[in-house]
């Protein structure tokens, strides 16, 4: 698999800005059509990820053809430029249609934290923003570096009052801070689906082999905490279909129970993965050689 946190950031902070203004003065809309020029500028160039595309079209059972590739990669850029409007507060452009949060207010209500756990598939932000909008509270735990500019940008206009927690890769701090916060009964989101540099396992996921990050299984596992998967599905042109569902209870193991534990519930969460995969295949957002 390739070392995804090596991966650029895409895109000069001019244009990230231009595109903002335009959100600002001119709408949604307007900047969405502007949107398919800069995607189509890519699209020609992009090499790379035009082939992990038509790479993970044909494991979806997609056709791996040049438009549905073209449009893999305008939803991925849809649903980034979107993140602008929920961090704002700005709904206004959007249906959103909620399934399952009632599990995301029992465990808010439960007071003893829980793992809100996604994936790069769909808007995570669309999940949270709606999540703020009716009081409950998240931390969001992620490596952002990769990312810093669209974030640094998104956080001069937003009014997200999500907790922002970065990690650095291959340590173990972070893995400390998600327990504290958990314990202090946070709900602690994040997302599951790449490897961070820290342990891990092989699970089955669309036909090939992946590597999922250990620590959301063995935390769950250690402090009896459950674990929701939440997606936020996005559908032409402006609608959001937000899931939630539990991922099944991780049991507390021993040291030789361990591995099959966290193996078990890492393999449920990859067949989530697949299951919301296949709702809405354009959704996919790991543009890298994902499997092994």
């Amino acid at each position: 698999m390739a070392n995804w946190l090596k991966v650029p950031e895409v895109g000069p902070i001019l244009g990230m800005r231009i595109l903002i203004w335009m959100c600002h003065t001119l709408g949604r809309s307007v900047t969405s059509w502007v949107l398919h020029g800069v995607v189509f500028y890519y699209f020609l160039f992009a090499r790379k990820a035009k082939g992990y595309s038509r790479a993970y079209l044909t494991r979806v059972g997609a056709a791996p053809s040049m438009k549905n590739v073209y449009l893999h990669l305008y939803t991925f850029a849809q649903v980034l430029l979107d993140r602008l409007f929920f961090v704002t507060g700005n709904f206004k452009p959007f249906t959103l249609t909620r399934n399952g949060h009632h599990h995301l207010e029992i465990a808010s209500q439960a007071g003893r934290g829980a793992i809100i756990l996604g994936a790069h598939l769909g808007s995570f932000e669309a999940m949270r923003a709606a999540s703020e909008r009716v009081r409950l509270r998240l931390v969001a735990v992620g490596y952002f570096k990769n990312a810093a500019k669209i974030n640094a940008l998104l956080d001069e206009y937003g009014e997200n009052s999500t907790k922002l927690v970065h990690v650095e890769p291959g340590t173990v701090g972070y893995m400390l801070k998600i327990k504290q916060l958990l314990e202090e009964g946070c709900l602690v989101a994040l997302l599951g689906d790449r490897d961070i540099g820290g342990p891990t396992l092989e699970v089955d996921l669309l036909g090939g082999k992946a590597r999922l990050p250990v620590g959301p299984y063995a935390l769950a596992s250690q402090l009896g905490c459950p674990i929701l998967v939440t997606f936020g599905l996005y559908t032409h042109p402006n609608h959001y279909d937000l899931y939630c569902e539990p991922l099944g209870h991780v049991p507390p193991a021993s040291r030789k129970e361990r591995s099959q534990v966290y193996q078990d519930a890492a393999q449920r969460y990859a067949q989530l993965i697949e299951k919301y995969c296949h709702k809405a295949p354009l959704n996919w957002f790991n543009f890298y050689d994902y499997w092994l």
